[in-house]
């Protein structure tokens, strides 16, 4: 990630990532409703998933962040990550996305 610190202390970045799987997990919930002879049926199902088979084990993606710098190196900021790759077999359009906040300590300021 490149991040561009602003004449404020204000910090933005903006770069790429690569992630191997480590552990998945997943529930999916549904109701089917079907109407058989007038009579509405409804049926719910409930499927939770640890089985990393279920997933590929890699992905990569675009990460944004925005943050402040506070005093003595020390910055508080917030970040996006955005999944470029399908992650569920078979393919489901199952994407990664997270977002956080991180307080990080400058080293070395150039």
């Amino acid at each position: 990630m490149v991040t561009y610190k602003m004449e404020s202390k204000v910090t933005l970045g903006a770069g790429i990532y690569a992630a191997m799987l480590m552990k998945a997990r997943y529930a999916d919930n549904r109701t089917i409703s079907t109407v058989n002879n007038g009579n509405l049926t409804v049926t719910e199902i409930k499927e939770n998933s640890s089985d990393m088979a279920d997933f590929t084990r890699t992905d990569a993606g675009i990460m944004i962040s925005a943050g402040y710098i506070l005093r003595d190196g020390l910055e508080i900021s917030g970040f996006y990550n955005k999944g470029l790759m399908d992650v569920k077999d078979p393919k489901a359009e199952f994407s990664n996305i997270s977002f956080g906040l991180a307080l990080s300590c400058r080293l070395q300021q150039f």
